[in-house]
C-alpha cells in the first residue's frame, strides 16, 4: 500500500554498485529517440510496432561514490516499500559502458529526492528547495523547459505574478525547446518573455 495519489517517480538503474544511470526519462517503451527529434522518425518504433513521438529527456550515467550513493538510495526505497533489506554488492571491477566516452570527469555529484512523509519515513523536500533557490538566484533570464508544472501555472499568471526574487529576470518557457515543429499551440504561448 502507498500514499493515496502517490507516485514513484525516481527513474535509476543501479548495477552492482558500479555505475549507476538516473534521470528524467521513464524506463518503458516508447522512449527512444535521437538527438534530432524529428517530428517522423521511421526507426522511433515500441514493442508493438507502432511509431511514437519525439521524446526530449536527459539520463546521466555516474559511477564510483556517486553510483554507490545512487545504489544506497535505491536500497532505502526498497526497503520503504517492502520492509526487506539489501545488502549493498560491493564493487568489483569497472563496468563503465564500453565505447561510451565520460562527458566531464572527478566532479561532485549532489542526489536531490522528494519523498512523502508516510510509515516512519520523513518528508524530504530538496528538488522543491533547489528549484526555488535557483529561481530566487536569477539575475537575467529564467529559461524553463517542462511539459508539466510550468506551462499550465505560467499561462493564468501564477508563477510570474507571485516572483519574489532579488531581480526581476526575464521569463521564457517551453515545453519542448528547439522542437516546435511538433508542438500545438499551447497555454506556453503566453509566457515567451516578460
Amino acid at each position: 500500500m502507498h500514499p493515496f495519489y502517490a507516485s514513484h517517480h525516481q527513474k535509476i538503474i543501479a548495477i552492482d554498485d558500479t555505475v549507476a544511470f538516473v534521470g528524467g526519462v521513464d524506463l518503458t517503451t516508447g522512449r527512444w529517440d535521437t538527438r534530432a527529434h524529428l517530428s517522423r522518425d521511421r526507426r522511433r518504433r515500441g514493442l508493438n510496432g507502432r511509431r511514437h513521438g519525439p521524446v526530449r529527456d536527459v539520463q546521466m550515467i555516474v559511477d564510483s561514490d556517486a553510483a554507490v550513493a545512487l545504489a544506497d538510495l535505491v536500497r532505502e526505497r526498497w526497503r520503504l516499500a517492502t520492509g526487506e533489506a539489501l545488502r549493498p554488492c560491493g564493487r568489483d571491477g569497472d563496468v563503465w559502458p564500453e565505447g561510451l566516452e565520460p562527458q566531464f570527469n572527478d566532479h561532485t555529484v549532489g542526489i536531490s529526492r522528494t519523498m512523502p512523509d508516510w510509515r516512519k519515513g520523513t518528508a524530504v523536500s530538496e528538488i522543491l528547495h533547489l528549484a526555488e533557490d535557483m529561481l530566487r538566484s536569477a539575475r537575467d533570464l529564467v529559461y524553463v523547459e517542462a511539459q508539466y508544472f510550468f506551462a499550465a501555472s505560467a499561462s493564468a499568471g501564477s508563477s510570474r505574478n507571485s516572483w519574489s526574487g532579488p531581480a526581476d529576470p526575464k521569463w521564457s518557457s517551453s515545453p519542448a525547446g528547439p522542437c516546435r515543429e511538433w508542438l500545438r499551440p499551447g497555454p506556453w504561448e503566453a509566457t515567451a518573455t516578460g
